[in-house]
């Protein structure tokens, strides 16, 4: 979000191409849309339940979640395709998946409190390599848990049913995982995607208190 309010008029007046104006603004600017993805997640468990209004979905409904999802990962289905092993490149996207749906949560809250002014405060990532234990990544993840937990509870008591929020709590309680993957006996070459995790999380961490 800093980086929208600052450069966002230098890019735009930039004699850039127009495709590479398009490929800053799909890779920067669908931060805030996160709190416009909360807002319908509200509407459909909260807001339209208590007035008593049920809309049923079909399960193949979960098909274009899934593929939003994979979205950001195109370019490396593109790339790796072929110069990756097919079994290697399935789960290093598997990861992503994991990765991207677990940033849901500090996403919408970095969205949210800058929306309504807050400043970020970045933090340089560590140089050292520490052992992190399950009650470490306990520790860092426990808001990302509540927040998962908390969902299915309001998704069984309002809808009976955790299908609308499932791509959204499992990778939430999965943040464990790969928060575990940066402990050195646990290596599966997606040094890159534990990284990015370690620095996204540590980037957001101070506008959560």
């Amino acid at each position: 979000m800093e980086f929208i309010k600052t450069y966002t008029k230098r890019i735009m007046l930039s004699n850039m191409s127009w495709y590479e104006k398009l490929d800053i603004v799909l890779f920067t600017y669908n931060l805030p849309l996160t709190a416009f993805f909360a807002l319908y997640i509200v509407i459909n468990l909260v807001a339209l339940p208590l007035l008593n209004y049920h809309l049923s979905y079909p399960g193949w409904l979960i098909i274009p979640t899934l593929l939003f999802l994979l979205a950001p990962m195109l370019n490396d289905i593109i790339y790796h395709y072929k110069r990756m092993p097919f079994s290697r490149l399935i789960s290093y996207l598997l990861h992503s998946f994991i990765l991207y749906g677990s940033m849901f949560y500090i996403s919408l809250l970095a969205s949210t409190k800058s929306m309504l002014g807050a400043r970020a405060h970045f933090h340089v990532t560590p140089k050292e390599s520490t052992a992190v234990s399950f009650s470490d990544a306990i520790r860092f993840n426990y808001r990302e848990l509540l927040f998962a937990l908390s969902l299915v509870a309001i998704a069984l008591i309002t809808v009976q049913s955790v299908l609308p929020i499932l791509m959204i709590a499992v990778p939430s309680v999965l943040s464990l995982y790969l928060t575990m993957l940066s402990n050195p006996p646990l290596k599966f070459n997606l040094a890159p995607v534990t990284t990015a995790y370690k620095r996204l999380v540590q980037n957001f961490s101070s506008w959560i208190f």
